[in-house]
């Protein structure tokens, strides 16, 4: 066992500073983009002004996503 002390030392610190490595190349030369602000619906920044909000079509001509929960009798 004295004889794989070394060797599992070495092991240690190189895998350390392995993932060192890969760290600091990544933060300088791979940075990550800034995250976009989300742009607000126009619908909401009008409504909360004050303005007209467009007109959208009535909720009767949309299309349902899923098969409605009560059959027809």
């Amino acid at each position: 066992m004295r004889q794989h002390l070394p060797n599992v030392a070495l092991f240690i610190v190189l895998l350390v500073g392995l993932g060192v490595g890969f760290w600091y190349v990544e933060k300088t030369y791979f940075p990550k983009p800034e995250p976009k602000k989300p742009d607000p619906p126009r619908e909401t920044v009008m409504a909360l002004a004050g303005g007209a909000v467009d007109l959208t079509k009535p909720a009767a001509d949309w299309k349902a996503a899923s098969a409605p929960d009560v059959k027809p009798p």
